[in-house]
């Protein structure tokens, strides 16, 4: 719905019923005061400017915020909605359910498609990866920055429209032990834009909290006053943007094969400040965490296998000093209860954790040009044996 009709609806046809009743009574109020002093004369009709004064005098506080508060959502409507002026993080996931929608309508189906979070937006180029795919297939980089299965989740009924060969899931191995709770604006923005269908609201409420499922049952004038705060978000992305040399994001929220958004590699002092941030927060996250995510994980994958949609789960490459500060104790814990999830639900596990070397990281986790070219072609080797041997380990 475009902001002018948007308008319309909420103040347009409303509103000026509402005026011409309030000039009309207002002047025939006048006319009788007029007969009551002087029978004899004729009725003078109301000014213009008499008629704007007593409309501005009915104009009470009520009505008036009434009037302000609708102007005010078809503003917003027409820059979020109409011009998506939004962090491009929030962009990014609109973009990628309407290019999914828009795929299931078109009617080609069998591609790939790579969830992930942003190891995964700057570490594979799925150019790479279609090299290797049958004729016909394709492969896309559906990534969103600080994702994880909550968010897959997002996105899941979508993708099963699409009637992939087969979902990858790249999973980072510091970050799988944390949930990466969804914002209420981004519960806002399934509801608006209608991620869910009955049935898919239905199977993943259980992994929702109760605000997060509140939020999927507002009006959509509730959603769009959720939205307040995506302009100004947008500034804020866009500042960052042009005050590091290392960022762009131009592109990024439509660029579905390879979107990576660092241009250059930070010092050695910044990346030691980032891995001990890092480990920090990994400290703080608990088991239980941990079994939330992957029970979510699991869920996705039996979601699509429903539909006998394949999926393949691929531990992403670890920076070797994040991965010395990590320690292999956690590290070796962690994947034996990936393992244990991949063989329970007959899903091909790939560890690329040791593909890359430090020099291939832009910062503490995220591959730069050389890490993104190595990972990539190792991805495409072994996706092309996993189609050929038909998902065998």
């Amino acid at each position: 719905m475009s902001g002018f009709s948007f308008l319309l609806t909420i103040a347009g046809r409303d509103t000026h019923a509402v005026l011409l009743n309030i000039v009309n009574r207002n002047q025939n109020r006048q006319t009788r005061m007029h007969q009551g002093s002087t029978e004899s004369s004729e009725t003078t009709p109301l000014s213009p400017l008499a008629n704007l004064r007593n409309v501005l005098a009915v104009l009470d506080g009520p009505f008036f915020v009434l009037l302000a508060g609708a102007a005010f959502l078809v503003v917003i409507h027409w820059l979020v909605v109409d011009l998506r002026v939004m962090p491009v993080t929030r962009a990014r996931l609109i973009e990628v359910h309407e290019f999914l929608t828009e795929q299931a309508a078109s009617g080609k189906f069998s591609d790939i498609y790579f969830l992930g979070s942003s190891v995964l937006l700057e570490g594979v180029d799925c150019e790479v990866i279609d090299t290797v795919l049958p004729s016909g297939t394709e492969s896309y980089n559906l990534a969103l920055m600080g994702a994880g299965a909550p968010q897959w989740m997002l996105i899941a009924d979508a993708l099963r429209s699409t009637k992939p060969s087969w979902v990858v899931m790249t999973i980072d191995l510091t970050g799988v032990t944390g949930l990466q709770t969804i914002p209420e604006e981004g519960m806002a923005i399934a509801e608006y834009w209608d991620f869910f269908t009955p049935a898919a609201a239905e199977r993943f409420a259980p992994y929702f909290t109760d605000e997060q499922l509140a939020a999927l049952d507002k009006p959509d004038l509730v959603s769009l006053f959720d939205f307040r705060v995506f302009p100004i978000g947008a500034f804020d992305m866009y500042m960052r943007e042009v005050s590091k040399p290392d960022l762009r994001y131009e592109g990024y929220t439509t660029n579905f094969k390879n979107p990576w958004v660092r241009r250059s590699r930070i010092s050695d002092a910044s990346i030691d400040r980032w891995i001990a941030d890092k480990i920090a927060k990994t400290s703080a996250q608990d088991q239980q965490a941990m079994d939330e995510q992957l029970a979510m994980i699991a869920e996705l994958i039996a979601w699509f296998a429903e539909k006998d949609i394949r999926c393949a789960m691929v531990v992403a490459p670890i920076n070797p000093r994040l991965a010395e500060a990590f320690g292999d104790e956690e590290a070796n814990r962690i994947m034996d209860q990936l393992t244990q999830l991949a063989e329970s639900s007959d899903t091909p596990l790939l560890d690329h954790r040791r593909l890359l070397s430090v020099t291939d990281y832009a910062d503490h986790v995220h591959p730069i040009e050389s890490g993104r070219v190595i990972w990539s072609g190792k991805l495409a080797e072994d996706l092309a044996e996993l189609i050929h041997d038909g998902g065998a380990d």
